[in-house]
């Protein structure tokens, strides 16, 4: 979400899931959805299945460098689970062979760079042209996934990444504009 963000939405990042929420106060909230925790989710659960392993032991994969950079650098900006993108997820679940990598780590952290991109993409959507922004708040759950973050701060190098640590920060921030709004009228 990009509150900064004053251009008018186009054609273009509807098709590519974009909205625009309002604000009480009517100013307009640009907004790019992708559902990484469900992509997550599902590939967990096949990872574990073929590697034979917990379905949370991703919780255990620690940010390797030297393999994020042998990954990147292996596979050149192409993305092994979403060759066509964020729409073809669902195509895709079946059409990848995991026998391509050596281990569980090595296959989660591909999968980390891969959803880290498209989320890249996402932002980009919401990003004005003359952006003079320097700060990038992430929130949720992959506030938590260090290797998540880690490629976040690599790709938005000119800005300052600050995660939440705050679980359901974005429930508790909706509650207070409402808190504030009926504050206001006086209906609280």
């Amino acid at each position: 979400m990009n509150p900064f963000n004053n251009e008018q939405l186009t054609i273009e990042q509807l098709k590519q899931d974009c909205l625009c929420y309002i604000t009480p106060e009517g100013n307009q909230v640009k907004s790019s959805r992708l559902f990484m925790g469900h992509f997550h989710d599902v590939w967990i659960e096949k990872l574990a299945r073929y590697f034979k392993v917990p379905v949370d032991y991703y919780r255990s994969v620690k940010t390797d460098r030297s393999m994020i950079n042998n990954l990147i650098r292996e596979y050149d900006g192409i993305s092994e689970y979403f060759k066509n993108g964020k729409n073809s997820f669902e195509n895709r679940l079946d059409n990848i062979e995991l026998n391509i990598f050596v281990s569980y780590e090595e296959a989660y952290t591909k999968l980390m760079i891969d959803l880290t991109w498209l989320c890249v993409q996402s932002i980009q959507l919401v990003i004005p042209k003359n952006d003079d922004t320097k700060v990038l708040f992430v929130s949720g759950g992959f506030s938590q996934n260090e290797i998540f973050v880690y490629l976040l701060k690599q790709a938005f190098s000119n800005k300052k990444v600050i995660v939440s640590d705050i679980q359901y920060d974005s429930a508790l921030g909706a509650a207070y504009i409402l808190s504030n709004a009926f504050i206001e009228t006086g209906d609280i």
